[in-house]
């Protein structure tokens, strides 16, 4: 049994690092302080394109909104990454393929002007960012843009006296994301614009269900120093799914928990005033894959390959290399290298690990990894409908 409020964890990549972070373009300015800041940074803007030669013309009234709105969406993210994320960065597009469509996606910074945008604060004299420019491959995989606040933007924030209380969010405009595939690991994550179904109402009505849930929680902090600035009310949650498919992926994103160490939200999340538990599904996507052929594993640590007990976290992270890997793997993927021995190749791993799991070994290989994925989100989605019926409360 588990106590009477849980936080549901299917899986999570927890680290003690900080690392930046997709681009939240819907944080809003709520405070005078703050607005006073995003006014700044707006004539910083103004002020590049006319150094430049960038702009000859006055904006237009609405163009001159949407510039504000953008600039606003990244200064208010910026703060929220100074404050409670130790400025590890924000990472985004700016890629004019990307910005300025309009679909179902669009927020305030989709834009072509978030270029211009980014390019002012990073230069001088406002040098509120460092800018890593997207493009150039790191880790094996293309990199979007990725800007830093700077010690001169957190002081000034400082100066202000601007809280993570006078960040506010609007909701996802669109809570179900469907994503393309990718025809390679250097290819973009781009969103799809799909037709409107029965399927598709029904799915978003169901997190639409959750999000309803999640806000009317009753949540508080054990506020510790490095989690004053985490907002309570960012709970509003999107389900993604991905290879153009909605019976592939479709894992729930979001929440002001999710980024949290798990150690910190052990320590300080409670659920109507009580410490939370974890419920987690041990070696969940290998399970599925057998639950997928109708096999019951014969293994119950499937994680236990023979001639690598002692490399447990290598194994998994290589066996879920390849049920995500629609070709045989040929080489150690990224960062496991030093999870095995010098002398071990990505082909003996390989041979041990299908060795170990004969009934679904010819199942690696095949991208299987996302059908899991999905199953294993509908496991969760049944869940948390299963505690909405019981009245209980649970942090996907």
């Amino acid at each position: 049994m588990f106590d009477s409020y849980c936080l549901t964890g299917f899986c999570s990549a927890d680290s003690d690092e900080p690392r930046e972070r997709a681009f939240n373009p819907f944080r809003t300015a709520g405070s005078l302080e703050a607005r006073e800041l995003v006014s700044t940074a707006v004539k910083s803007v103004e002020s590049f394109e006319v150094s430049n030669c960038l702009r000859k013309r006055k904006r237009k009234p609405e163009d001159q909104k949407r510039l504000h709105a953008a600039t606003q969406a990244v200064v208010c993210d910026l703060i929220v990454n100074s404050l409670s994320e130790k400025g590890s960065g924000i990472h985004l597009t700016r890629s004019n393929r990307c910005l300025g469509q309009r679909t179902r996606y669009d927020h305030p910074a989709n834009t072509r002007q978030l270029k211009v945008i980014t390019d002012a604060i990073s230069s001088a004299p406002c040098s509120w960012t460092s800018m890593q420019l997207g493009g150039e491959p790191r880790e094996g995989f293309r990199m979007q843009t990725v800007i830093q606040p700077t010690a001169r933007f957190n002081k000034l924030v400082g100066q202000l006296g601007i809280l993570r209380t006078d960040i506010l969010m609007t909701p996802w405009r669109e809570p179900l994301v469907l994503k393309h595939r990718k025809d390679s690991q250097w290819d973009a994550s781009r969103y799809v614009e799909y037709d409107e179904t029965q399927e598709t109402l029904c799915l978003r009505a169901g997190v639409d269900k959750i999000n309803d849930w999640l806000r009317s929680a009753e949540l508080s902090l054990e506020m510790q120093n490095d989690l004053q600035s985490v907002d309570l009310s960012d709970r509003c949650l999107r389900r993604i799914f991905t290879c153009n498919s909605f019976c592939s992926g479709g894992r729930l994103f979001g929440g002001f928990w999710q980024p949290m160490k798990k150690s910190d939200r052990f320590s300080s999340i409670k659920i109507n005033g009580e410490s939370i538990a974890e419920v987690d599904f041990g070696q969940i996507m290998p399970r599925l894959v057998y639950s997928i052929r109708g096999i019951s594993p014969k293994m119950s640590d499937l994680y236990a390959i023979p001639g690598f007990e002692n490399y447990r976290p290598g194994i998994k992270k290589f066996m879920s290399s390849m049920l995500f890997a629609e070709v045989p793997i040929r080489r150690m993927p990224r960062g496991l290298r030093e999870l095995f021995p010098p002398s071990v190749s990505a082909a003996e791993v390989t041979k041990a690990i299908q060795s170990a799991h004969p009934d679904i070994g010819h199942m690696f290989g095949t991208g299987i990894g996302h059908r899991c994925q999905y199953l294993e989100s509908e496991i969760l989605v049944s869940v948390l409908n299963r505690l909405m019926m019981l009245g209980l409360t649970a942090l996907p």
